[in-house]
């Protein structure tokens, strides 16, 4: 985020066979609704660079489709195609 390094934890869950992994960080998730919180766009900054780190560092598999359906990930194409250009 900017200069700042920011941890975050990938949580491996399963829907019946179907791998899920979660982002887990501590600052930014744990509250008591998603939106409408001065800080969401960073929140969600992170979320999205979270993602892209996670994929390009996961060496198990790579995706075919990254599906960003709202505008919580909307910046995940974007930092991929980035990171194609360098």
């Amino acid at each position: 985020m900017g200069e700042e390094d920011i941890k975050a934890r990938v949580r491996l869950s399963r829907v019946g066979r179907v791998p899920l992994y979660l982002i887990e960080d501590s600052g930014f998730f744990p509250r008591d609704n998603v939106y409408e919180y001065s800080d969401d766009f960073n929140r969600y900054v992170f979320f999205s660079k979270a993602i892209v780190e996670f994929i390009k560092n996961y060496d198990v598999w790579r995706p075919d489709i990254v599906h960003t359906n709202d505008w919580h990930t909307g910046l995940v194409p974007a930092f991929i195609k980035e990171g194609a250009q360098r």
